[in-house]
C-alpha cells in the first residue's frame, strides 16, 4: 500500500508558516492549558487567536469561524 504524502502542503507551509514561541515556567504553562481547556479551547488556539487579534488590533487576518445555527424541523 503506498504511502500517503503530503508534499504539496509540506512546501506551502514551508514558504508560508512560521511558529512563534517562549519560555515559561512548568506551573505557568500548566495553568494557562487547564484554562485553555475550562474555556473549551486548545492552548494552540487560543495562542494563536491572541497574536492575531493583537497584531491586528482585534480585527483578525484570519478569523475562526462561527459555526451557522442549524433548524431542525420536527413536525410534520
Amino acid at each position: 500500500m503506498a504511502k500517503y504524502k503530503r508534499t504539496r502542503q509540506a512546501k506551502w507551509d514551508r514558504r508560508q508558516l512560521r511558529t512563534l514561541t517562549t519560555k515559561v515556567r512548568q506551573a505557568d504553562r500548566d495553568a494557562f492549558v487547564d484554562a485553555c481547556y475550562k474555556t473549551g479551547k486548545s492552548p494552540y488556539a487560543t495562542l494563536r487567536e491572541f497574536v492575531l487579534d493583537y497584531a491586528y488590533d482585534g480585527k483578525a487576518k484570519t478569523p475562526t469561524p462561527t459555526p451557522e445555527p442549524v433548524e431542525v424541523f420536527w413536525g410534520m
